[in-house]
């Protein structure tokens, strides 16, 4: 999977909240991403999902 911090920056000035919640967001999305790409991601941690 590609790695693009700068995605971060953009999704934090869209939304206009908080960089932490922006953050947050960004990688509730990836390790949604991750987790439909690799079955074994599912052995993550609760609090990773």
């Amino acid at each position: 999977m590609e790695w693009r911090p700068r995605n971060f920056v953009l999704v934090g000035g869209v939304q206009g909240s908080g960089r932490a919640e922006a953050l947050a967001a960004a990688n509730a999305r990836c390790a949604i991403l991750l987790i439909a790409r690799d079955p074994a991601a599912g052995k993550l941690p609760p609090h990773w999902l």
